[in-house]
């Protein structure tokens, strides 16, 4: 659309929504100014920051109080029950009654429908919201994601305040439904951040992002079981109240779209979104072929195509990190409550890792070693990968506990690989596609995960079967898919895109080069 031009035809006061939309390109172009000035616009980092430390704070104090909570009302109906089964005759009885392996398969089942539930909706919407954080802005669409969260927190606590039946709490998946969940608010919020600073300091931004949460991870458990030993609802409530707060700090993030120049207009080429929703049907067939067409043009590109699908295999590779505790316990008849102490160690060394290793790394190569940033993130995001795989190695093969702690290390020394790999990618798509990128990340994300799920149960079944070293078969099918990943990451060739690194920096190569090259 050409840019309008007035006329002596033209009114004196211009209508209410060329108005309107001449503030917003006013405000939108003081917003640029300022990026194009500090390169790093902090009011939208620091409050997308916060929202992590009050979220993550939200979800940490609660698990453990949930689990307590939950637990209790399983155990109350099954010995309020007409006809209870009989406890299993054991050597050393339990001092819990609440232990019974009736009652914790009842527990592992709400949570393991919970977690399937939950990544339905980001699943088949992630992909459509993200269309609309990239069309319409990433603020409504944080907000609403935002909103149906906490709609879904409180749902759970209505359900176990008044008794009902805990499979009632699965609706509030249902909820997620408005914004898309948890897989859309991390997409919108790494766009808000992508929006918001230069390439070189993208990925040290998410670093202290991804910090933030872990942080929240050493915080939130010790916090909620003080809390808990009093009143159980408690924790519960501060944890639904810091969510809440959470969506409010959304309202004071400023609208990052359009940034660095882009145009506030459409191309005429792309669909446009209808303008009445009068018509559901024909809404719907414009959504589709509006996300068709630019998912074809995200994938067009075949490093974006196999770093997505890095993505996937890893985060397939890495679910098995959720048998850890039952792994750790079983095959080297540790208490659960010892076996946490791993988690503890893990997350401490994420938190070291990511505010203080990583920001550190990547400064170095920036500005001492005058490393491009496609060049720092491209490597990095290959040794990293790689550091994962060898991880489930030590994890599958450990002799002794102190070998699972070392693998943990290094499993630690390869989770920046989501953030050098989302760095990366960025720079390969158009700044109007990032939206839809990272959604379709988030959609990996969530993919791997649930996928994963029933393969490394049953993989952790057999491994107990066949005992021996096949204990450690939900490892030994991680490093495989981790091994995929490594495999896609090293098919991709960056050539003229960074130059050639000799003693004296980078160099840039000739398009001929270039070329024969890709």
């Amino acid at each position: 659309m050409p840019p309008r031009v007035d006329t002596e035809t033209d009114p004196l006061l211009p209508s209410p929504a060329i108005d309107n939309q001449h503030v917003l390109n006013e405000t939108k172009s003081d917003y640029e100014a300022a990026v194009a000035r500090s390169k790093i616009a902090w009011r939208p980092i620091l409050l997308i920051n916060l929202l992590f430390v009050l979220n993550g704070l939200g979800y940490f104090v609660s698990v453990a109080p949930q689990t307590q909570l939950f637990e209790n009302l399983i155990c109350d109906a099954y010995y309020q029950s007409s006809t209870p089964q009989s406890l299993p005759t054991q050597t050393k009885p339990s001092r819990d009654p609440c232990k019974v392996p009736a009652v914790q398969e009842s527990l592992a089942m709400i949570f393991g429908f919970q977690v399937f539930f939950d990544g339905i909706p980001g699943l088949l919407l992630a992909i459509p919201y993200g269309v609309a954080a990239d069309k319409v802005g990433r603020k409504p669409v944080l907000l609403l994601s935002m909103a149906g969260q906490v709609f879904a927190a409180a749902w759970v606590l209505f359900v176990a305040w008044n008794n009902l039946s805990l499979r009632l709490v699965w609706l509030s998946s249902a909820f997620t439904l408005i914004g898309g969940g948890s897989t859309v608010t991390v997409a919108v919020c790494m766009m808000i951040v992508a929006d918001s600073t230069s390439e070189e300091d993208r990925s040290r931004l998410f670093f202290v992002l991804q910090g933030s949460f872990v942080l929240m991870e050493i915080i939130g458990p010790p916090l909620g079981s003080i809390l808990m030993a009093n009143n159980v609802w408690a924790p519960l409530v501060l944890g639904l109240t810091f969510t809440a707060l959470s969506t409010l700090v959304v309202v004071l993030v400023p609208e990052t779209l359009p940034l660095r120049d882009q145009p506030v207009f459409c191309n005429p080429s792309t669909p446009t979104l209808p303008r009445s929703w009068s018509s559901p049907f024909e809404t719907a067939r414009v959504w589709a072929g509006h996300c068709k067409e630019t998912l074809q043009s995200v994938l067009y590109d075949t490093k974006v195509a196999f770093l997505i699908l890095a993505f996937l295999v890893a985060d397939f590779g890495r679910q098995s990190l959720s048998l850890l505790l039952q792994y750790v316990s079983e095959r080297y008849n540790w208490s659960i409550a010892d076996a946490s102490y791993l988690l503890s160690f893990r997350a401490g060394a994420q938190m070291v890792y990511f505010l203080f290793v990583l920001p550190a790394a990547d400064s170095w190569l920036l500005h001492r070693a005058c490393w491009p940033a496609k060049a720092k993130d491209f490597w990095l995001a290959k040794l990293s990968i790689c550091l994962l795989t060898i991880s489930f190695v030590a994890f599958a093969f450990a002799p002794r506990v102190w070998v699972i702690a070392l693998g943990l290390l290094l499993y630690t020394l390869g989770t920046g690989f989501n953030t050098f790999a989302r760095s990366l990618v960025s720079v390969f798509v158009e700044p109007i596609m990032i939206g839809t990128l990272y959604t379709m990340i988030s959609v990996m994300d969530t993919l791997g995960s649930l996928s994963a799920g029933p393969f490394v149960a049953e993989a952790f079944k057999w491994g107990i079967h066949l005992g021996g070293v096949w204990h450690g078969l939900p490892y030994m099918l991680s490093f495989t898919f981790c091994g995929l990943g490594a495999i896609l990451m090293h098919r991709i060739h960056l050539g003229g895109d960074i130059g050639v690194l000799t003693r004296g920096g980078w160099l840039p190569v000739s398009q001929d080069d270039a070329q024969i090259d890709a």
